[in-house]
């Protein structure tokens, strides 16, 4: 089994909408999106095949182990005042998978691998295999699932960070591969590419028992969604300062609600605002 990361291609579109589906059917994030079992499997794999769409051409999707773990990140040019926004993908499982891979329902999804270890996976036909084109992707679903989306990705869009940083949309592992610490792997492969370019990698979830996987991961709580229709969801930063000197926090250097620095000296200043959908 292959364990290093590799650039998805679009050839690996099914294999990736169906390692998400299996992974998210316990998420509640995904749950929130699409909550009737009877359309979740469908309405799953348009909304994965859409996130991939997005990502794949821009080279910032990433898997291992044949797509059984993947991960979905964006760079920080694609929020420029000219791009669209990330948003409905806004929101990853951001999970971390039942293991230490930091992420799964149940597991810590290496993030989100949001996925349980019980959780069936997808069947091959949740994966339809459609051609990916260079024209912007389009998110065919029903209006109240639309809705929804929209809904926590303006929850989500008002406390995310407004400085540079790269994005980590969905970090999934197949139920199958689950507690491996695979999850955990891939995302920090996303990780050290951000702190590479000097900036932050942020993540968001919905699972209250998420936050402290990530947090040990080296991840730290920076905000909090206050939508009243939408359920709590929590934004994570992870600061190039935390992996150049892990004992940073252990000092008190660092503060999580203040952007990784104590006493009003943010260390990434409010450079750039995300464009509006």
């Amino acid at each position: 089994m292959d364990l290093h990361a590799v650039p998805a291609t679009v050839a690996d579109r099914p294999a990736v909408v169906a390692t998400i589906v299996a992974a998210f059917v316990n998420d509640p994030a995904f749950r929130f999106f699409f909550p009737d079992d009877a359309t979740y499997d469908r309405y799953a794999a348009a909304f994965a095949g859409y996130l991939f769409d997005r990502r794949v051409r821009r080279g910032t999707v990433w898997m291992a182990a044949g797509g059984a773990v993947v991960a979905l990140w964006e760079k920080p040019e694609v929020f420029s005042a000219s791009a669209p926004q990330a948003s409905p993908e806004v929101l990853s499982a951001s999970a971390p998978q039942a293991s230490p891979e930091v992420l799964s329902a149940s597991a810590p999804q290496a993030s989100p691998a949001v996925l349980s270890a019980s959780a069936p996976q997808a069947s091959p036909e949740v994966a339809p295999t459609p051609s990916v084109t260079a024209e912007a992707p389009r998110l065919d679903l029903p209006a109240a699932e639309l809705d929804r989306i929209r809904a926590y990705d303006a929850a989500v869009e008002a406390v995310l960070p407004t400085y540079p940083h790269w994005y980590l949309g969905v970090l999934a592992t197949r139920p199958d591969h689950a507690g491996r610490g695979l999850g955990r792997r891939l995302m920090a492969h996303g990780v050290a590419r951000a702190h590479a370019d000097g900036l932050p990698a942020v993540l968001e979830t919905m699972n209250p028992s998420n936050v402290d996987l990530y947090v040990r991961a080296g991840w730290q709580v920076y905000a909090e969604t206050t939508a009243a229709d939408v359920p709590r969801t929590w934004v994570l930063v992870n600061p190039p300062v935390l992996a150049q000197d892990p004992d940073a926090t252990a000092r008190g250097t660092a503060d999580p609600m203040n952007d990784g620095a104590t006493g009003g000296d943010r260390p990434y200043p409010d450079r750039t605002a995300r464009a509006a959908a």
